[in-house]
């Protein structure tokens, strides 16, 4: 998986904190003794590690996560101890986050909690899964995988989503400029799109055929184009270079 690697990890143990690092960062030459109490001893295989932080309370997760965003370099997700005395604890952190980077994938891990689920799921806004210790190395691994991955997918969604809504605008402002254009020429022009159905008309070419607008957006072009050919006018056609729509201009012929 290429793309957002960066996790953080909230945690007010050092030794858990070094352990998270251990699995999900680069790999370290021996592990801590927090292993014994949090996994398998056994080493992890080798795999790609993540662009891995950490902080020690929630006030210094919640500084990095702004400054991330402030950068443009944001985390992928986050994993935040829910007991972390005497500071804010893992709910009321996640919530702050949240208001910071809505995008951010949350997993909240805890051994007990004081919280309620509801509580949990209201301030992650309800996007946030629950983890209980001890975890094993391969589903902390898969957890901050997963997270990476839903996170690489919205991240996707979500510039399609803009890319297409800046097309959208600068269609209705080619569209709105097209308009302007064509009000101005004396001669009959219709503009039709790759379905050869019609979507402007210009004001001259309207009084030709004594039809209001909305009778005739939508229609096919050869239904304005044959009648006026049948009355004498000279009818020409002509592809625009976008390659997806064409202009019907329409003069009296020689003895109109």
């Amino acid at each position: 998986m290429t793309g957002n690697r960066r996790v953080l990890v909230i945690d007010d143990d050092l030794d858990l904190l070094e352990t998270y690092r251990q699995i999900l960062g680069e790999r370290p030459a021996r592990y801590g003794e927090a292993l014994r109490n949090l996994i398998a001893v056994s080493a992890p295989p080798d795999r790609a590690p993540f662009d891995f932080d950490s902080a020690i309370n929630g006030e210094q997760g919640i500084q990095k996560v702004e400054r991330a965003v402030a950068e443009n370099r944001p985390y992928a997700m986050v994993m935040i101890d829910v007991h972390m005395p005497p500071g804010k604890d893992g709910v009321e952190t996640l919530r702050e986050i949240r208001n910071i980077d809505m995008q951010i994938m949350a997993v909240l891990i805890s051994a007990y909690s004081e919280r309620t689920i509801d509580e949990i799921q209201q301030a992650g806004e309800y996007d946030v899964l629950l983890a209980n210790k001890p975890l094993g190395q391969e589903e902390l691994y898969q957890l901050a995988r997963n997270g990476c991955s839903s996170w690489q997918r919205a991240e996707a969604l979500r510039r399609s989503r803009l890319q297409l809504e800046q097309q959208n605008r600068q269609m209705q402002e080619s569209s709105h400029v097209m308009e302007a254009l064509l009000s101005r020429i004396s001669e009959g022009v219709a503009r039709f799109d790759k379905n050869n159905r019609i979507n402007a008309i210009n004001p001259a070419l309207l009084s030709q055929l004594g039809r209001p607008l909305r009778t005739l957006l939508g229609r096919r072009i050869e239904e304005v184009e044959q009648p006026l050919q049948a009355q004498g006018m000279v009818v020409d056609r002509f592809e625009l270079p976008d390659g997806n729509s064409g202009m019907l201009i329409v003069r009296k012929g020689q003895n109109g």
